[in-house]
């Protein structure tokens, strides 16, 4: 009687093609999945910083005293620009 332990190589050839195939189907929805949160990281991003600008614009609107210009006009006379920081 001979109890030899193990696989075989066509057995490990199978299991590898296998898992090949499912690598290669599941790999671009992963791919997708990361696209879209980055995507909508930054659309989130986008919407903060908007909202912080609209609240600082709303906030001098109502102080007479400010005299902060957030857009260069054709004359490139900026007094105060928007101040921003990020990545």
């Amino acid at each position: 009687m001979n109890n030899k332990k193990g696989f075989t190589l066509v057995e490990l050839l199978a299991v590898i093609a296998i898992l090949a195939i499912l690598v290669i189907i599941a790999l671009p929805n992963i791919m997708g999945m990361f696209n879209n949160a980055k995507r909508q990281l930054f659309i989130n991003e986008l919407k903060i910083i908007y909202g912080a600008a609209q609240k600082e614009w709303m906030s001098d609107s109502f102080n007479s005293k400010s005299s902060r210009v957030y857009a260069n006009d054709d004359s490139n006379s900026c007094v105060r620009k928007l101040d921003i920081s990020g990545r």
